[in-house]
């Protein structure tokens, strides 16, 4: 028996449902190392999209299941309105919203460029750079297969700040001194940008 198109439509959204931050991490881990490039920086920017709208949903906690589905199926229903409500809130601060929409707008070119786009490209390698710009190890010198890690190290670090105030404790950025300094420059961008609210980090 055939199966209708709405049933097909209604396991789709389904699976589209599927926050990245409810999969297992280490899983979710695996599963990018098989992805090409451009599908790693469009999952990578999901992860923070679904971190701003998780908080959201519990900061809106006294609004019943159908004024939760209005709101985030109008005011609230994409990345760059998540992000600006998540400011307006004060959950995230200015320079934070900064870099979260240029990781949508990296999401949206790998998304819709018809070009190939990866880790060598000068458009993302730039992108990189802003991200991580308190870095004091040059970008330039470090190969591409690093640079796909510290993005997806920036992209879960962030996302785990701004769903938990607070920096993974399990988190490891392994032996390697480059991403070891980002993971660290991460979290004292935070604390030294922070000022109250949800991402008031401990310590």
């Amino acid at each position: 028996m055939t199966t209708s198109r709405k049933e097909v439509i209604k396991g789709l959204k389904v699976l589209s449902q599927v926050a990245t931050e409810d999969l297992d991490q280490e899983q979710f881990a695996r599963h990018l190392v098989a992805e090409s490039d451009r599908g790693v920086i469009m999952l990578s920017a999901t992860m923070v999209d679904d971190a701003l709208r998780n908080v959201l949903v519990e900061r809106f906690q006294r609004a019943n299941k159908d004024e939760r589905e209005t709101l985030f199926n109008g005011p609230a229903g994409n990345f760059a309105s998540r992000t600006l409500l998540a400011k307006a809130l004060g959950i995230i601060d200015q320079e934070t919203k900064g870099n979260i929409d240029l990781l949508r707008h990296m999401r949206n070119a790998c998304a819709h460029a018809q070009n190939d786009l990866n880790f060598q490209s000068p458009e993302i390698q730039a992108a990189i750079q802003c991200l991580v710009a308190d870095s004091s190890v040059p970008l330039g010198q470090v190969p591409p297969p690093m640079m796909r890690g510290a993005f997806v190290l920036y992209c879960r670090i962030t996302a785990h700040l701004i769903r938990f105030g607070a920096p993974p404790e399990s988190f490891d950025a392994g032996t390697d001194p480059f991403l070891s300094e980002l993971m660290q420059g991460l979290v004292d961008q935070w604390a030294t940008q922070t000022r109250v609210g949800l991402l008031k980090l401990e310590g």
